[in-house]
């Protein structure tokens, strides 16, 4: 056995004997056989050990007086003062692995024992995440290691729209007509359904608003401004029909009550009149949304466009008119929404937990 151990040594002593020495800063670092990452791994080292390095890696120290320009100890001290040290790391470093054979270590997995000046410039602390590092930040979520499902997802839409062409039926022909882009706010709660084991059916509800704007211009030199919005409630059916990692094409269909509310103002050179006009409504809705995962941290960014069919409704006077030359009498003081369609284009934002 005496004689096993002194061979040992008498292999790794040259060796040993040229090298210097590096402290492992990266948690789980490894030795490959040669220099690149893509060739095999030798051993293991782990943070906090001290390994040897080939003495030729180091280089002569800058303390070291440079004797072919007649430099001594003192100005070498000099040139250190006026010239700052700059320590530029190499890719690999020659080492030796347990079976005392040569080995190569990524310079950003190590700090060189310099035992000179260099101490200062070259620093233990290392900037960046440590990609050695396997270990699981704490503390630890409910219930790891098991998946935890993302069960529930909640979603806010800001989009614009097109407006339907219709209006009050004023006594007087119309001269011109301006309508305002339609701006609307949108809000989506899901939650997964039970029975659907590859978690693409999502069920919850669908609430939305939207403003309307409508200048007219008539004969008799009226002006009326239509001015109001619709309320949107009602529960609707989400389908994941394209997923991977981080994309998500989803179609989603809802059904629910729309309460719409029209504030008319005439006025004309003498005079100002308004009334307000509402009615209570129901209308399916239709919409195809792309999204792209955790776009910031764990929130989504989805890009929505929003179909939504109106039946036909009457929307009836909310209180008696003043000025009657302004407006009609009885049935005719409505206004009469046909069935027809809103085309919306949405963009927000997606949470899921």
């Amino acid at each position: 056995m005496e004689v096993y151990i002194l061979k040992i040594f008498l292999i790794l002593y040259p060796a040993l004997a040229l090298g210097g020495q590096a402290l492992v800063t990266g948690h789980r670092v490894p030795l490959f056989k040669s220099k690149s990452i893509n060739s095999p791994v030798i051993q293991y080292v782990t943070k906090g050990e001290v390994i040897f390095i080939h003495d030729k890696e180091f280089g002569i120290s800058p303390m070291t007086p440079n004797y072919d320009k007649s430099e001594n100890g003192v100005r070498a001290s000099r040139r250190l003062e006026s010239d700052p040290m700059f320590i530029k790391k190499k890719k690999f470093y020659e080492t030796l692995h347990n079976m005392a054979g040569p080995a190569y270590v990524l310079g950003k997995h190590i700090k060189l024992i310099y035992n000179d000046d260099r101490e200062n410039h070259d620093p233990i602390y290392k900037k960046g995440k440590d990609y050695t590092d396997y270990r699981l930040k704490e503390p630890l979520r409910d219930g790891y290691p098991l998946t935890k499902e993302q069960d529930l997802r909640a979603s806010l839409f800001v989009g614009i729209g097109n407006q339907r062409r219709n209006h009050y039926p004023y006594s007087s022909n119309m001269t011109s007509q301006k309508y305002y882009t339609r701006y609307t706010l949108n809000a989506v709660w899901l939650n997964k359904v039970n029975f659907d084991t590859f978690a693409r059916y999502y069920y919850g509800w669908d609430f939305h608003f939207h403003n309307e704007k409508k200048l007219i211009t008539l004969e008799d030199s009226r002006e009326s401004i239509e001015d109001g919005g619709q309320f949107f409630f009602g529960p609707t059916l989400s389908y994941d029909g394209f997923r991977t990692e981080t994309l998500r094409l989803s179609f989603q269909a809802s059904f629910g009550l729309t309460w719409t509310r029209i504030l008319v103002t005439q006025k004309s050179s003498e005079s100002k009149d308004q009334n307000l006009y509402q009615a209570v409504s129901l209308s399916p809705k239709s919409a195809i949304s792309f999204q792209k995962l955790k776009f910031i941290s764990d929130i989504d960014f989805v890009a929505k466009a929003e179909v939504q069919y109106e039946l036909s409704h009457t929307l009836r006077p909310s209180s008696q008119n003043g000025d009657q030359t302004f407006w009609q009498q009885d049935d005719e003081d409505s206004i009469n929404v046909p069935s027809g369609a809103r085309v919306t284009l949405y963009v927000g934002i997606q949470s899921s937990f």
